[in-house]
């Protein structure tokens, strides 16, 4: 496989992505305008020059897209983490190579947040009051924390309405600050008529874990502890524990229960974060208003009714927006597999065809190695050079985990081991039907692992579709959509690249799409059968020396 050759497609189809999220967003930005002058580069590039494309998009594209995004990941994880000091540095570097989005201001705002972690205010409210400078997201942000900073939620109120910012509310960062100031003002109707118009009627906020962490919020002003405990264990788990442990102690206050509030505050006050054992000690000495009982209309229980089927079907079905499992065994155990197969190939070449069919790679056609019926296991495990090793590898992480997490890691493995078997078996019989495959005359040698990492892709893709249908999530329909086209790009891909087999990848997707159209209502008949079953039990009559009261 040309390295030069996977690095087009790779561009075309991250740029293309960019844009459509852009869309999707309704909002034009740095990196969208990058992605549309990479697609024009590539078309004009691939017209004019063809051979010399790959360096003269190539380059381009890796320094002003993939390593700024891949950076800008990384700070995020190193802030969230506590790490500021490798964050900064991080952040002066994407801001170089991405000035655009308000990127220049980033290290600043993080310096911001080291000062806030540290307890000490006053150097992080002058930085925060020179981001204060116009209606970007950043700004927005920098007014937040410092509202946070003096407990002037008010301020953040009135701000909002006289710059008539309440009439442009489709950015997520202020729709989220106005929320948030409403629930900390104690405005739960007004709280609750807003969350309603602009993210469940509206939908304002396209993005997953924003519209999952502001369904927290509203869940722990409300009170609806249960409701912000699954987010928070959930898609929302990536948060700091502390951070984590102050919205639960949120909701308890809010649902009335100061105790359980107060042990949690308690314990967050000798936080090594300053910044929230000072805001735990202001709840502690200011608690927030009880949700009161009025504020229960049909219209509020609607919308925690919807939000409680909302966490619960993406939990199960939104396998894509949400993060890798952290356990994914058997996952790992196919990747180090892989590996150790890889290892054994380098003495004799793991590009040489001799080596690999003496390792037990498949001859199509199969009259060639008669009875050898292990050649269609063995040549799921073979690669054809490093890079199809790591493009495998890859697909096994990013998917693997994902379904590994959906389903369980026996049914994950049931998947792979069947997809990327038969689709070697019904290779020559495919082929021979859809093309002009002769096996008289040609011959062909077939390893990889593609065939059950398809697999894996069709099975997640057939998730979703029953996961679209069952449910009415639009975080699922995203998931879909996106996964949808990434099916498209590599089957654009499969196609249009001689050295890879098309007829393995889209044999071993609509095995795995198959295998979940029948393992995913199994699974979900189980559930139903056992939610009937609690409910049975919870309103069944009590036993009999329950309710008999002894005699005197």
């Amino acid at each position: 496989m040309d390295l030069s050759h996977l690095l087009l497609w790779m561009i075309g189809a991250n740029s293309l992505v960019l844009v459509l999220r852009s869309i999707v967003a309704r909002r034009l930005n740095g990196w969208s305008v990058i992605s549309i002058g990479m697609l024009i580069g590539l078309a004009c590039s691939l017209y004019l020059s063809p051979g010399q494309t790959h360096l003269y998009v190539g380059i381009p594209w890796v320094s002003l897209i993939f390593v700024p995004l891949l950076l800008n990941a990384a700070t995020a994880w190193l802030v969230t983490h506590h790490y500021y000091r490798l964050g900064i540095a991080l952040a002066n570097v994407v801001a170089w190579l991405h000035p655009w989005d308000n990127m220049w201001q980033q290290p600043n705002l993080i310096r911001a947040v080291r000062h806030l972690y540290r307890g000490e205010q006053e150097k992080a409210r002058a930085i925060l009051d020179s981001l204060k400078s116009d209606d970007s997201p950043l700004s927005t942000l920098a007014r937040m924390l410092s509202s946070r900073v003096d407990g002037d939620w008010d301020g953040i109120l009135a701000w909002i309405r006289a710059s008539h910012a309440i009439e442009r509310l489709n950015d997520a960062t202020l729709i989220d600050v106005y929320l948030q100031a409403l629930g900390e003002t104690g405005q739960h109707q007004l709280m609750l008529d807003e969350f309603e118009r602009l993210l469940i009627l509206q939908k304002r906020v396209p993005d997953g874990f924003e519209m999952n962490t502001m369904s927290m919020r509203l869940a722990a002003y409300c009170g609806e502890v249960d409701i912000a405990e699954k987010l928070l264990s959930g898609p929302l788990n990536r948060l700091a524990n502390d951070t984590r442990q102050f919205w639960i102690a949120t909701a308890y206050q809010g649902a009335g229960q100061i105790a359980a509030a107060e042990e949690i505050l308690g314990r967050l006050t000798q936080s090594p974060d300053k910044q929230l054992a000072r805001r735990a000690e202001m709840r502690r000495s200011e608690p927030l208003a009880t949700f009161p009982l009025e504020a229960h209309t049909p219209a509020s229980d609607d919308i925690f009714h919807q939000m409680a089927e909302t966490v619960g079907h993406e939990s199960h079905f939104a396998v894509m927006s949400a993060p890798p499992s952290r356990r994914a065994p058997v996952t790992w155990l196919i990747i180090l597999s892989l590996l150790i197969v890889f290892f054994f190939e380098i003495p004799g070449g793991a590009t040489n065809e001799e080596n690999m069919v003496g390792m037990g790679a498949l001859i199509a056609p199969f009259s060639y190695t008669p009875g050898e019926y292990h050649r269609y296991v063995f040549a799921a495990f073979l690669h054809f050079g490093s890079l199809h090793l790591m493009m495998n590898i890859f697909g096994l992480m990013w998917f693997g985990q994902r379904l590994e997490r959906a389903w369980g890691s026996l049914a994950m493995l049931a998947c792979y081991l069947f997809t990327a078997v038969v689709a070697m078996v019904l290779f020559e019989p495919i082929l021979e039907l859809f093309t002009s495959f002769n096996p008289d005359e040609q011959a062909v040698v077939l390893v990889g692992a593609s065939g059950g990492v398809m697999g894996l892709i069709g099975a997640l893709l057939g998730h979703l579709i029953l996961g679209a249908f069952v449910g009415s999530s639009p975080r699922v329909k995203r998931d879909l959509f996106g996964l949808g086209l990434i099916v498209i790009l590599q089957t654009f891909f499969d196609v249009n690249s001689p050295e890879v087999s098309a007829t393995v990848h889209l044999t071993g997707a609509a095995l795995g799409f198959l295998f979940a159209m029948v393992y995913v209502p199994m699974t979900l008949r189980h559930a139903r059968v056992l939610r009937r079953k609690a409910a049975d039990a919870e309103y069944s009559d009590p036993p009999i020396a329950a309710v008999e009261s002894p005699t005197t």
